[in-house]
């Protein structure tokens, strides 16, 4: 079966404190980084096989956000369309 998500996605994060039961977070690991985990009853769950699941107490786990989706290429401005962005802000 393959991960949801890949080495290298880019994903779309809505930054949250608490995540419910299930829910797909990023996390803040130390000594790690940046890890996606589901929430499971007493611990992060890794979704991938290749990694351990994660004891948030033990490990000073802190979340970052809740998961929302994957961005594809066509979501990632060019920087023609980031210059056109940051002109039209400042206009605001």
């Amino acid at each position: 079966m393959e991960p949801k998500f890949q080495e290298g996605d880019r994903v779309l994060v809505q930054y949250c404190r608490e995540l419910s039961h299930g829910g797909i977070g990023i996390f803040h690991v130390p000594g790690v980084g940046g890890a996606i985990k589901q929430v499971a009853h007493d611990r992060m769950h890794s979704l991938t096989p290749d990694y351990d699941d994660i004891f948030p107490y033990e490990d000073g786990t802190k979340i970052i956000g809740r998961i929302i989706g994957k961005s594809i290429k066509e979501m990632i401005l060019n920087a023609d369309d980031q210059a056109l962005y940051l002109e039209a802000r400042e206009d605001c």
